[in-house]
């Protein structure tokens, strides 16, 4: 397995957990027997609950595009160690991402999503130039 795969796989792992950290606070926030229930019915959430959504769903965007690229340039044989970079500096980004967020940090939030951003963009760059070549 390429170091890409094994980041994108750990990208997955990520997003694993904030859907256990979500499915393990939603019964404390909103009560056990909404938690249980089909959940027909909206309940006010907290902070939290707001932040976890955001969270997994800014994780799921970014996996989409990082999952395209790391799975394109692995069809194509392209692994260099700008991919590799590319694909390392996007799983501890979101790696990182996580806790901040969920913390509220701001500035450290933007940082952390612009680096995974930049992570991916670095393996895009590689295709196209493998393209353009």
């Amino acid at each position: 397995m390429t170091p890409e795969l094994s980041y994108l796989f750990g990208g997955g792992v990520i997003m694993f957990a904030i859907i256990i950290i979500q499915v393990a606070y939603l019964p404390l926030s909103k009560g056990l027997a909404w938690g249980l229930s089909a959940r027909d019915e909206a309940v006010e959430g907290n902070v939290l609950d707001g932040r976890i959504a955001r969270t997994l769903n800014n994780h799921i965007e970014s996996m989409v595009l990082f999952a395209t690229a790391v799975l394109v340039a692995h069809a194509a044989g392209i692994s260099t160690e700008m991919t590799v970079l590319g694909a390392m500096l996007y799983f501890w980004a979101r790696l990182i991402y996580v806790p901040i967020y969920l913390l509220g940090l701001p500035y450290l939030r933007t940082i952390s999503f612009l680096a995974g951003a930049i992570g991916t963009v670095l393996i895009y760059l590689e295709i196209a130039g493998a393209i353009s070549a």
